[in-house]
């Protein structure tokens, strides 16, 4: 009886212990970032814009009472001459990540086909996660018939 009894007691401990370093981590802000390059030379794109959208993992939520509160707009950010960029302090979650510039084709991080869905991505806490776009140029056909 007392094996039960300390046992019981020293898996309580564990649990009690784990606890708030768990919550810690989901607290802890993610990061993504990365690179947008030209397809055709791998030459970094300089003021591209990337985009990133929160993805709503439960459609079911948005019919809950009271309403959630909106999900918040990340603003658009513009890559540097090297071609990075970088969102910090982001809410743990999917994301879907958009990047375009005039003169080249805007891309779904993860897509295969232009115009296709791309890929979602999932930002652990307390992580960075690296993505990077290779973007196609637009071309023009001019003359006469």
């Amino acid at each position: 009886m007392r094996f039960v009894a300390t046992t019981a007691l020293v898996f309580l401990f564990v649990q009690a212990g784990q606890g708030p370093a768990q919550q810690q981590s989901q607290n802890l802000p993610a990061v993504i970032e990365g690179l947008v390059l030209q397809a055709a030379s791998g030459e970094p794109i300089a003021k591209a814009q990337v985009t990133l959208t929160r993805v709503v993992s439960n459609p079911t939520a948005i019919l809950t009472t009271p309403p959630p509160a909106p999900i918040p707009q990340i603003p658009p950010i513009l890559t540097d001459a090297a071609g990075k960029f970088s969102f910090a302090n982001l809410e743990p979650g999917s994301y879907r990540v958009i990047a375009g510039k005039n003169g080249f084709v805007r891309m779904n991080y993860g897509e295969r086909f232009s115009g296709g869905p791309g890929t979602i991505v999932n930002a652990p806490p307390g992580q960075t996660l690296t993505v990077s776009f290779r973007l196609i140029q637009t071309a023009a056909v001019s003359g006469r018939v």
